[in-house]
């Protein structure tokens, strides 16, 4: 394979030399004798990328750098050796007298892929060193160095980046999938094909990385962690994967719990598991569910499915539903959306809050538009600043258009208690357009009669007048008694600012009585009159004829008797007085 090189040095090469009586050689059992093999293990890049596939390999042993003198007769042969992103392992033995404490060189030729054609050697050739102590426990060695020491465990696959220090591996892997640390004090606890580091040829950095077992996991930032699961990646710094499968946490101080498909890619954000989840924006969280997105600064999707919590400080919780506006927030439901800054959707279906602060508790198809407005029921429509609407469960829009209304549909009527038993109150009932009171007797108590024409004689002295309320323009006038003047003459209601409606008809009730009283009076006295009218009119009538009569006998005694004449008129001037003394005394 003309061409190819071997461009970083041995990643782990552990010459075992003779130990203390009673130790072993690493990978041999409990008590054998110290052998002479060692793991020598290796990444292969072609053309400045990583080879995979299988290769023929030959390594011999030399006691210069360059020209000197071959150790043995033929470099060792390794055919069909699996390479994974370019790292293979080998296992070499030179026997006894190749090391006799002088330095030692492998010379390494490559053939790829595997089975046919020209070796190429590799330059410069790689230098072994020595590893004075080596742990007699199966599976297990180290790697000495000036810092800190590297342990490896598990398979002779598993391998630690040439000069990396303070490396861990607690075991696992295989000679097809080796777990690996490429950086300083990076940690592998198990599990296989795992990596603790960046993987690149550079050792330093990052460091404290750490992967607790699984499949396939890497933890390539900072302090950076990946629990287990399988093709996990934490690769921000102090980033955090717990578990789960295909989950990425990217950024600095990110985090993934576990679950499948999820990605913390903001800065400090959260994904505490679910599928296919995505906290983009910094100190985002999403807590579960699927598909859900938390991509404003410090947004949470506390679950559910297709949710998007995309402004700054927004919550979103339910289905398919969006909270874009700063600190907006949906609580729940279906397809809901708070577009407002600091707007609120309870839950419900396909409910909008569009308005700063705006608020939609729940229910379906409302629109809180305006400003502080307010829509609940269904197919409220609170379009202006400050409106507040009730819709019921009918099929149809109520909509308040001016600003800071308050707008209600109740077709089954409205209804409004002041105390606890539910035995004071007014309402309008279904169909009605005025107030009832409740006036049941067996409600009140301390009741007393009161004298109507007192009543109306008391509210004769109360002003009444025209006026308007500052409120309100001029142009609308209103008529009616001051509060105060209506309580001093009353004392009725609770204060002598407002006037009670039901106090106000029950003085004008009250009056109406005290007139009909009046009216009751003055008809006896006139039937009285009239009575004493009728019988002085019959008194005159008799009168009456009587002088009729005596004028009709004076007038035929004034033809018989001419003496008579002086003493008749006289006697009728006197009847005449009389008459119109009783016609007098009768029109009184």
């Amino acid at each position: 394979m003309k061409g190819k090189r071997l461009l970083g040095s041995v990643l782990a090469a552990a010459l075992v030399l003779a130990l203390l009586a009673g130790l072993a050689l690493a990978q041999g059992p409990a008590g054998s004798p110290v052998g002479t093999g060692f793991t020598y293990q290796g990444r292969l890049k072609s053309g400045g990328s990583p080879y995979s596939g299988t290769c023929d390999l030959k390594f011999g042993l030399w006691d210069a750098l360059t020209n000197g003198n071959q150790l043995g007769t033929q470099p060792l042969p390794f055919t069909n050796v699996s390479l994974t992103d370019g790292y293979f392992t080998v296992q070499l033995d030179y026997g006894g007298g190749a090391f006799q404490g002088d330095a030692r060189w492998l010379a390494i030729e490559v053939r790829c892929p595997a089975g046919g054609g020209d070796y190429t050697p590799l330059t410069p050739r790689q230098a072994l060193t020595a590893a004075p102590h080596a742990l007699a426990l199966p599976g297990l060695w180290t790697q000495q160095n000036s810092v800190s020491p590297n342990l490896i465990g598990g398979h002779s696959g598993n391998w630690v980046t040439a000069g990396a220090t303070g490396a861990t591996i607690g075991g696992g892997g295989d000679i097809n999938w080796p777990n690996r640390v490429t950086d300083d004090f990076g940690t592998v606890s198990g599990g296989q094909n795992n990596q603790a580091g960046n993987g690149d040829d550079d050792p330093r950095g990052p460091t404290h990385t750490t992967v607790g077992g699984g499949w396939q996991n890497v933890a390539s930032g900072d302090f950076a962690a990946a629990g287990g699961g399988a093709n996990n990646v934490a690769g921000g710094g102090l980033a955090t994967v717990g578990g789960g499968h295909l989950n990425t946490a990217s950024s600095s101080a990110s985090t993934v719990g576990g679950g499948s498909s999820n990605s913390a890619s903001g800065e400090s954000a959260t994904v505490g598991g679910g599928s296919g989840n995505t906290a983009s924006g910094e100190s985002a969280t999403v807590g579960g569910g699927m598909s859900n997105t938390a991509g404003g600064w410090r947004a949470t999707v506390v679950g559910g499915s297709s949710n998007t919590a995309s402004g700054s400080g927004a919550t979103v919780g339910g289905w398919e539903s969006i909270a874009s506006g700063g600190w907006a927030t949906v609580g729940g439901g279906w397809r809901n959306i708070a577009s407002g800054d600091k707007s609120t959707v309870g839950g419900g279906n396909e409910n909008a809050a569009s308005g700063w602060n705006a608020t939609v508790p729940g229910g379906w198809d409302n629109i809180a538009q305006g400003a502080h407005s307010f829509a609940a029921g269904r197919h409220a429509k609170a379009y202006n600043d400050g409106c507040f609407v009730w819709g019921d469960s009918t099929d149809a829009d109520v909509a308040c258009n001016n600003a800071d209304r308050w707008v209600a549909r109740a077709s089954g009527g409205v209804y409004f208690y002041t105390n606890g038993g539910l035995s004071s109150g007014v309402y309008v009932p279904a169909g009605g357009n005025a107030w009832s009171s409740v006036s049941d007797r067996n409600l009140k108590e301390n009741v007393a009669a009161v004298d109507g024409q007192e009543v109306l004689a008391r509210l004769a002295q109360v002003p009444i007048a025209s006026w308007n309320y500052k409120s309100q323009e001029a142009a609308i006038r209103h008529m009616g008694p001051m509060a105060q003047d209506f309580y001093a003459a009353f004392g009725l209601g609770e204060d002598d600012t407002h006037i009670s409606t039901v106090d106000a008809d029950g003085v004008a009730l009250a009056a109406i009585q005290g007139l009909q009283e009046q009216e009751q009076d003055k008809e006896a006295r006139i039937t009285a009159l009239e009575s004493e009218n009728t019988a002085q009119r019959r008194q005159i009538d008799g009168l009456e004829s009587r002088l009729a009569a005596l004028e009709g006998a004076a007038h035929s005694s004034r033809a018989a008797r001419p003496w008579q004449v002086g003493f008749l008129p006289g006697a009728g001037l006197l009847l005449v007085g009389v008459v119109w003394v009783a016609r007098r005394g009768g029109g009184r």
